[in-house]
């Protein structure tokens, strides 16, 4: 958050590489709401979140970072998901199962009873 927070944006950045029209190779996202002239300090972070994650999952073709992709993502549409099933396997963290995390609750509240 800028120090002048909430009279200027907050700053996104996705560190995880990912083949999308709207974020750069350096992680910037294009979201209208974000840039300055759109800004409202009344605008509530959740609201930022929200249309982060739906212009994740329905790219805007039409406020693009990568207009190489975005014309992809129009003009050949399967070859632009099979690029970021590509990316998502090659750059994703792995994420555990959520029987993995209840084990790893599970322990944890263990060790700490047991301090």
């Amino acid at each position: 958050f800028p120090k002048d927070y909430p009279f200027r944006p907050p700053i996104l950045h996705i560190n995880t590489k990912i083949y999308h029209p709207n974020i750069n190779n350096r992680g910037q996202i294009c979201l209208p709401i974000l840039e300055a002239e759109h800004w409202k300090p009344t605008s509530r972070i959740d609201t930022v979140l929200q249309v982060l994650i739906a212009t994740i999952n329905d790219p805007q073709p039409e406020n693009p970072y990568s207009i190489e992709i975005s014309n992809q993502f129009v003009n050949d549409p399967k070859k632009f998901y099979r690029m970021a099933d590509a990316w998502v396997t090659r750059y994703s963290d792995y994420r555990p199962t959520e029987a993995e995390l209840a084990k790893i609750a599970k322990r944890r509240k263990k060790a700490l009873m047991n301090k």
